[in-house]
């Protein structure tokens, strides 16, 4: 039985993002697979996850840097391209005070002598 293969693409300390599969192809000497070009800027350190019906990860993954090529065309980057800027933190931000304690809110009181 085969499962159907799916990628996620990681940036580190940034975004992840779903890889399309285009057309499978069967190349002599280099076996299946498919042909994707990153709109991920040059110097990227790109994280790829492999994956089936069985989940994400199944099927490995491997830590890549992208580079321009030897042909560099910068045409696919967007505004909205997946960038290593950090995104919102999981869970929410909580906004603290110099000292890094937590502003606002109920602090559920305190004791004075």
């Amino acid at each position: 039985m085969f499962s159907t293969p799916n990628f996620q693409g990681v940036i580190p300390g940034g975004e992840s993002f779903s890889i399309p599969v285009g057309t499978i192809t069967n190349a002599t000497d280099m076996g299946t697979g498919f042909q994707w070009t990153p709109a991920v800027r040059a110097g990227a350190t790109l994280i790829v996850v492999a994956g089936d019906d069985r989940g994400l990860g199944t099927g490995g993954s491997g830590l890549y840097s992208v580079s321009a090529g030897l042909y560099p065309n910068s045409s696919c980057i967007t505004n909205t391209s997946p960038s290593s800027t950090a995104g919102p933190p999981a869970g929410g931000s909580y906004p603290t005070n110099a000292s890094g304690g937590m502003t606002g809110g109920d602090s559920g009181g305190s004791v004075s002598k």
